[in-house]
């Protein structure tokens, strides 16, 4: 290589890495720079259908009414038991009327015919029986609509029905043979 074509690569090289060096500084002093930022405006839409699974929204909702029939059952049952508990307290206590008053009727030796004496207080008994049986269906017909509300029907409450009937009936029974025994005795 002669010496001219080694001034010229040298003179191109000084040149190149001059502009070079200028273009390094020019793109720094750039990026250090905060360009303007354009807004970008759009308005966005609600999707047509439902994001969430319809299904999965059904199980939950099943599982939340399930969970809140168990609750109004519950708080029914102890109001039931309630009913119960004091119809009972009302027939025990006339039932020991009873038991005294014919006590006293057999020590004083006064004549009652027993047909008089159990009309006395069987109708006492239908008084208390009526009683229970209006406020026991206040309460059922209040606990299926809360039932029917969310979405059971009836047949979710019969179950109190059944209950309640049996154990009148098993209290009707019980009853007439106390009656029994105290007459007997």
């Amino acid at each position: 290589m002669n010496n001219r074509s080694l001034m010229i690569f040298a003179f191109l090289f000084i040149g190149i890495s001059i502009i070079g060096s200028k273009v390094i500084i020019d793109e720094k002093m750039i990026s250090s720079e905060h360009t303007e930022q354009r807004q970008i405006e759009r308005e966005l839409t609600l999707p047509a259908s439902s994001v969430f699974s319809n299904r999965k929204l059904d199980e939950l909702t099943i599982v939340n009414n399930e969970k809140a029939v168990e609750e109004i059952k519950a708080d029914y049952r102890m109001k039931f038991e309630e009913l119960q508990e004091d119809t009972n307290v009302k027939i025990d206590s006339l039932l020991e009327e009873a038991k005294k008053e014919y006590q006293t009727l057999e020590r004083t030796q006064e004549k009652t015919s027993l047909v008089d004496f159990y009309q006395k207080y069987a109708s006492a008994g239908q008084v208390i029986e009526e009683q229970t049986e209006q406020q026991f269906y206040i309460l059922y017909e209040d606990l299926t609509k809360k039932l029917e509300q969310l979405t059971y029907g009836e047949e979710a409450a019969e179950e109190f029905k059944e209950i309640y009937i049996e154990q009148k009936q098993e209290r009707k029974t019980e009853l007439l043979k106390k009656a029994i025994s105290i007459v007997k005795n």
